[in-house]
């Protein structure tokens, strides 16, 4: 979650007032004492005393909070606003057992990436009070994380380069920033997470499984992650897993999947997926079809459903071929029901009839306007000719 840092009040000594401006441009002339030795400080952009910083732990891991964070510092005592926020972090690393260098993109967004839950949003953008630090943490840790996935193997060294372009808007007027144009370069160091990070992890995952809906875009991704390591998923229960499992949410689907499959690794036959999938596949859900074209569960009844979606013919073409292609898939399991064969078999000459039909047609439509075209060219073509005959005819007369 975003926070705030408290701002810096009044220092009263011997009952004389020391504004504040004073204090804090001492204690950022001199050394940070409060600097944290596991974390590298990267100044990203910088204009005065309004400055932008990039936080990243020297060792991360999985099971780290907000290793990676955006600040954004007003030093002056004066009112700015915040906006056109456009951050992209892109990175390289070669993990052991991979085989190449990994290069891509490791976390970007905007202002809404940055001021989604800010309750200081004004028309120029976001209220950045005197001498206060704004800080962006979770949309970059958690996607971050996501991103580098699980190595247990080894440490691996990330090489990263910054981008960062923004808006400030003060009494003077508005002012753009950003970095140069090559990025800022920082590195850190990639581990895998120690037996407490293993628990740390197992604690989060049950509470974001607790509440699969609460977590929207900043955490999905990492809990996909999550799932896919045992150390962290044996201590969670079936049930517990399930609720991520039959969460709704579009956006949630590479987690859900990465669910699924984690209980299907424990039982392929599990009954609470494999009813839920039954119901809803009966009931003509376009949402379950796609989940089971990716999904590992499988049941020889969804059969059943899946031939009543392909002789639908007023039903959506993409999804009656989708249907079609998870029955070929699992093909062995009904050929010898002869007649889900038939009805299949009844269904594909179908909709091939009606392709042909649908072809023709569009045949027909095509060479008729084709002529239609042509005439209408022929006609135009000649009324020219005989305009133009006529006005040569009409030279000549009065020549």
């Amino acid at each position: 979650m975003m926070s705030r840092a408290i701002h810096v009040g009044i220092l009263v000594i011997n009952r004389r007032s020391v504004s504040a401006t004073i204090l804090l441009a001492v204690l950022l002339a001199a050394p940070n004492v409060w600097a944290d030795p596991e974390t590298v400080r990267i100044q990203l952009v910088q204009d005065g005393d309004f400055a932008f910083h990039l936080k990243c732990r020297k060792r991360a891991s999985l099971a780290d909070d907000d290793w990676l964070v955006l600040e954004m510092s007003n030093q002056t005592a004066r009112l700015g606003y915040v906006d056109n926020v456009h951050y992209r972090i892109d990175y390289e690393m070669a993990p052991e057992g991979a085989g190449s260098w990994r290069t891509s993109g490791l976390c970007q967004g905007d202002d809404y990436e940055c001021f989604s839950q800010d309750s200081l949003r004004h028309t120029w953008g976001h209220r950045l009070d005197g001498l206060t630090t704004f800080t962006v943490d979770k949309p970059l840790s958690n996607h971050a994380a996501a991103v580098l996935g699980y190595w247990p193997k080894s440490e691996i060294q990330v090489r990263c380069i910054a981008h960062l372009s923004l808006s400030v808007t003060f009494s003077g007027g508005k002012k753009p920033l950003r970095t140069p144009i090559h990025g800022i370069p920082f590195t850190f160091i990639w581990v895998p997470p120690d037996d407490a990070g293993f628990k740390k992890l197992e604690k989060r995952l049950r509470r974001w499984c607790e509440e699969p809906e609460d977590h929207g875009f900043r955490s999905y991704g990492l809990a996909g992650v999550m799932f896919g390591i045992p150390q962290v998923t044996d201590g969670l229960s079936d049930q517990e897993i399930q609720k991520m499992a039959l969460s709704g949410k579009l956006f949630w689907r590479e987690t859900t999947f990465a669910a699924e499959l984690c209980l299907y690794q424990r039982d392929p036959n599990n009954n609470a997926m494999l009813t839920r999938y039954q119901k809803r596949l009966s009931a003509f859900d376009r949402d379950a079809l796609g989940r089971l074209s990716r999904s590992p569960f499988w049941h020889a009844d969804f059969s059943e459903p899946l031939i009543r979606m392909v002789e639908r013919e007023r039903w959506n073409r993409s999804d009656r071929d989708l249907a079609a292609q998870i029955l070929e898939k699992y093909h062995a399991d009904w050929e010898n029901n002869a007649d889900l064969v038939k009805r299949f078999d009844d269904a594909q000459q179908s909709r091939r009839f009606h392709d042909r039909l649908r072809f023709g047609s569009l045949t027909i439509c095509g060479v008729a306007a084709s002529m239609l075209l042509l005439y209408v060219f022929c006609r135009a073509a000649s009324s020219l000719s005989r305009r133009l005959r006529a006005t040569l005819l009409s030279k000549r007369s009065v020549k």
